[in-house]
């Protein structure tokens, strides 16, 4: 038996365990690729089969608890659904996963002395925050409601994932080392490339980011002013993505988008569609905005499968993923730049303050002596 682990205050309904058929063999490289791949394509036509009208008539908001290691995040409904729908459908398939999502995880037992060789990073449902204003029955804010996943090796190497917009019925797939997208009205598949600019000087580069929440806004404008700066004043139709989440790295995927950046970055909204930008050639990039030092990101898997608790915690501090190394040094000029202005202002403000607090202290001197003399 597999059931979610300890991490969240869900009612006994929502706790449900799931069944996982005995494994028959150990299945081959291929033969894991392929079951993969079709289980994942079958999650993403079931999701929207099964949760589109709720999507569109904007129901399933109802809270079911709270997550500790996503600080004040919670659960709804519609979330809890997709994820036991994924569960349930690699149980059918008799894949054998690790998976881990936002709220909960799921362990597959040993049979016959198998123990699964790779793990499944799934996000339930992407831009909840959203979906959520307006309460039950309202279409809460205009984003599109996405579910998105990557399967990979223990050894961090993808097999297959997905994207899902469950609004528009589109659908990315990321397998045998190719993206597609899929329009699931026509069922026309394409193979899809990312974008060829390599700075961000050329026509139409798009910077993708997070602005959703104060926080994340707050954030941006006050670390990363000089690369906001630098798009506005280039004379190219430069575009600023404020909108962004586990999903974006299908439009990255597809060209729309050449470069993500944002600080604190929660490392469950990376992996679940990392495997779309490792496939598109795009690179991970944590850097250090005093020297412009950077190094490129690299999770351990197994270390989050034998603590899933660390994938939902963990964060990345300045996070960057482009695909042409020029973009990657542009930007980071810029982060720096922007950084030794404030630290010259911190300086500048300290002295003003410095210098106001000893004027003050020689008025009330002045005035002292002034006193006595009359």
């Amino acid at each position: 038996m597999i059931g979610p682990e300890s991490g969240a205050n869900l009612p006994e309904a929502a706790q449900a365990e799931f069944p996982m058929r005995g494994l028959a063999k150990e299945l081959s490289k291929q033969e894991f690729a392929e079951t993969a791949e079709r289980t994942l394509r079958e999650y993403g036509v079931a999701s929207i089969l099964t949760f589109y009208r709720t999507i569109r008539e904007g129901r399933g908001k109802e809270i079911l608890g709270t997550v500790s290691e996503r600080g004040s995040e919670t659960e709804i409904g519609l979330e809890s659904n997709t994820e036991h729908m994924f569960v349930n459908m690699c149980n059918a398939n008799q894949l054998p996963v690790f998976i881990i999502g936002e709220h909960h995880s799921y362990k597959s037992p040993q049979t016959n002395g198998i123990e699964p060789k790779h793990i499944a990073l799934f996000d339930a449902l992407d831009d909840t925050r959203e979906y959520e204003q307006g309460g039950q029955g309202q279409q809460g804010l205009p984003a599109p409601l996405w579910t998105a996943g990557s399967i990979y090796s223990l050894e961090g190497n993808p097999v297959v994932g997905i994207i899902v917009n469950m609004k528009e019925k589109k659908m990315y797939v990321s397998a045998n080392g190719k993206n597609s997208l899929v329009d699931l009205e026509t069922n026309e598949e394409k193979e899809i490339k990312p974008s060829e600019r390599t700075s961000i000087k050329d026509k139409g580069f798009c910077l993708a980011t997070y602005l959703g929440e104060p926080k994340y806004a707050l954030s941006f404008f006050k670390n990363f002013s000089e690369v906001e700066e630098a798009l506005m004043e280039a004379d190219n139709d430069a575009v600023n993505q404020p909108h962004t989440g586990s999903f974006i790295y299908g439009p990255m995927a597809e060209g729309n988008v050449d470069a993500y950046l944002i600080a604190r970055e929660p490392i469950s909204e990376q992996l679940p569609g990392w495997a779309f930008a490792q496939v598109a050639g795009f690179t991970a990039w944590e850097i250090n905005p005093k020297d412009g030092s950077y190094k490129e990101i690299k999770h351990d898997l197994n270390s989050f499968k034998e603590n899933p608790s660390e994938y939902r915690k963990g964060r990345m501090p300045v996070y960057l993923v482009t695909r042409s190394d020029q973009v990657r040094d542009e930007i980071i000029a810029l982060i720096v730049k922007g950084h030794k202005k404030q630290e010259f202002q911190k300086i500048k403000d300290l002295f003003i303050s410095t210098r106001t607090e000893e004027f003050e202290i020689f008025r009330a001197s002045r005035k002292s002596q002034d006193s006595s003399g009359n």
